[in-house]
């Protein structure tokens, strides 16, 4: 098995500071199971750590998981602490699949989830965050991800540019 790490790009990808966001890892060495690929994530840890700290998220395509189980093992590959839904207190409405697997939303499928902060509404929140799709929606589904640094400095310079606007204004 080789233990190279493929990056892949996409059309919606974006660029932040000279970075690839979302980071996304492709499963070209066809890794074909799950033992394989935990294998894979503990030859390569350091430099996929290093690649969630620059970017802030890491997409993994092509890898094979099945099931909660599967992700479970997957993420729990990474050597992060574990979050269970009961740690979290969290008052929302989810289905605990495994220890460290749970759902994200039980909302019916018509309705839209508006982009968020995962997890704001608990008084303990976790360090990292995993998901997992185990079957993709027919349309619609995708997640959406921003980069909070990149968003506040953009929110900075905005309410710099209103400040002086209002003080020649006054």
């Amino acid at each position: 098995m080789s233990s190279t790490i493929h990056f892949a790009q996409v059309e919606t990808q974006h660029q932040y500071d000279g970075l690839d966001f979302p980071k996304i890892v492709a499963n070209n060495d066809k890794i074909e199971s799950i033992d394989l690929a935990c294998e894979w994530v503990n030859a390569n840890l350091e430099q996929l750590k290093q690649e969630l700290a620059q970017s802030g998220v890491v997409l993994f395509r092509g890898f094979p998981l099945h099931s909660a189980e599967d992700f479970d093992k997957f993420s729990a590959a990474f050597g992060y602490e574990g979050f269970t839904y009961k740690e979290s207190l969290s008052n929302a409405v989810r289905i605990n699949f495994t220890e460290r697997v749970f759902t994200a939303n039980e909302a019916p499928k018509d309705v839209e989830i508006f982009l968020h902060h995962e997890m704001a509404q608990t008084p303990i929140s976790p360090d990292k965050l995993f998901f997992f799709c185990l079957s993709p929606a027919e349309k619609g589904g995708q997640r959406q991800y921003v980069v909070l640094t990149v968003y506040l400095k953009r929110c900075r310079k905005w309410l710099q540019h209103w400040r002086m606007q209002w003080k020649q204004e006054a």
